[in-house]
């Protein structure tokens, strides 16, 4: 029977979980299964994802992560997203 005791306890999340390495595994893993599309070249015949980065902690991060998309062959589109102006980024 399934109940609280019975539940699997989920995978601890670490800052190392995300890593450039495991992000091209990611997006090697989409492109096995989906066409890339941006928001104005939908093709709704196909499967596809619309993979979206927002830009409010770190652009040299978003660079990065950018630029391996690119390695891919992958377009992504970019957004500041919901956060105060880009003048109050972190960068670390």
């Amino acid at each position: 029977m399934i109940g609280a005791d019975s539940m699997p306890n989920p995978p601890v999340a670490s800052e190392n979980d995300f890593t450039e390495g495991h992000y091209r595994q990611l997006l090697g893993l989409a492109k096995e299964t989906y066409r890339f599309a941006l928001y104005d070249a939908i093709d709704w015949e196909t499967r596809f994802i619309l993979w979206r980065h927002d830009l409010d902690f770190s652009l040299n991060r978003a660079a990065a992560l950018a630029r391996i998309e690119a390695e891919e062959g992958i377009r992504a589109a970019c957004g500041r997203g919901w956060s105060p102006p880009l003048t109050g980024c972190k960068e670390g």
